[in-house]
């Protein structure tokens, strides 16, 4: 059954899987939008993925894509998963170990309007995409674990779907080939040109690759905005104390990283190329005036927002660097801190987290 004011993803729903939990979404994706469903582990997220993909039904409330509803139980709707039209990338690959990669690509559309031998010629093409066109006929256990999710992503897109989930893709994967990943992701999802749904529990992940972030916690969606909405206005301690990271740009050399022209300091000194540099709110220091001491990570700037949260208060700064910096609202009074206020602000480098950013 259509709705035609329906477009790209609509999934207002609740579910009870037993007397203690339940789940309450309520999320819009339009064709071309990245978001991201982040939360601690136990938030809901695998039970929103399931019930979206139709491996659980839902009790109440409407599932649709495309203008198609899925799922709606007082219509007595259900769309079986098969007949979904969504492709699925999970953190653990769940590819066939008998088969070979090329096979493992083909065959989401064999049956599917392509016979076999058009599915295998457009899996190469997949692969290729991927850069896994030279390991067509290994099997799963001979690659890398990011090669296996690199099979899994381009088996999912072979498919044609009409929208994209990914279940926590890189959390599987050590930290190197996380960071390489992450950037071909981001280009495979732009390209992608339907609907697209991250989940994850990484915030890192969350603020790079997606264009909206709806946070769950204990069934229920806590917020919903931009990564900077968050990170300046969190309305949970969740979203302050996991969300909160000020995440950076730039290019490492010699201890040091330029970010937008201004020079920070690392503690890593044989770092060097495009890196990623992380650290909390919290760990920016506001002065009224140049610290004694001159910390080499100290510049001047001015305080463009303020947003208080219960004991805490969100300082947004601008240039050189637009970073958020956490204080408490005591001392945003004692320091008489309001919008427009020039401060000074220090981060101590052994506070900043670096990682390759390819």
């Amino acid at each position: 059954m259509v709705a035609p004011d329906m477009t790209g993803l609509q999934a207002q729903f609740s579910l009870k899987r037993d007397a203690d939990y339940s789940l309450a979404l309520d999320l819009s994706i339009e064709p071309g939008q990245t978001l991201a469903l982040l939360g601690p582990n136990g938030a809901g997220k695998t039970t929103a993925i399931a019930a979206i993909a139709g491996l659980l039904a839902i009790d109440t409330g409407q599932i649709s894509l495309s203008g198609e509803i899925l799922d709606d139980p007082d219509r007595d709707i259900f769309v079986a998963p098969e007949m979904r039209h969504i492709g699925v990338v999970f953190q653990d690959y769940l590819l066939f170990p008998h088969m070979t990669v090329a096979a493992n690509v083909a065959f989401g559309m064999e049956g599917n309007g392509y016979d076999r031998a058009g599915a295998r010629q457009k899996a190469a093409s997949y692969l290729s995409a991927v850069g896994l066109d030279e390991m067509a006929r290994m099997k799963p256990a001979e690659l890398s674990g990011g090669q296996r999710q690199r099979v899994a992503l381009a088996r999912a897109l072979a498919a044609e779907p009409a929208l994209l989930l990914l279940d926590e893709p890189l959390s599987a994967l050590d930290v190197t080939t996380r960071a390489s990943l992450r950037r071909d992701l981001s280009d495979y999802l732009s390209q992608f040109p339907g609907p697209r749904l991250l989940v994850t529990h990484e915030p890192s992940e969350a603020f790079l690759l997606a264009d909206e972030i709806v946070i769950l916690e204990d069934g229920n969606v806590t917020q919903a905005g931009s990564a900077d909405d968050i990170r300046l206005a969190p309305k949970t301690d969740y979203a302050a104390d996991v969300a909160g990271s000020n995440l950076l740009r730039g290019f490492a050399r010699d201890g040091r990283v330029e970010v937008g022209g201004h020079v920070l300091v690392i503690p890593e000194a044989d770092v060097s190329g495009e890196v990623l540099v992380s650290f909390h709110p919290s760990a920016v220091a506001v002065h009224t005036s140049r610290p004694e001491g001159s910390p080499r990570n100290t510049w001047a700037t001015q305080i463009e927002r303020i947003e208080r949260h219960r004991e805490r208060a969100r300082l947004r700064l601008v240039t050189p660097l637009p970073l958020t910096a956490e204080v408490t609202t005591a001392a945003v009074e004692g320091l008489g801190l309001d919008v427009g206020s020039q401060v000074w602000v220090s981060v101590k480098a052994t506070e900043l987290r670096v990682e390759a950013a390819v």
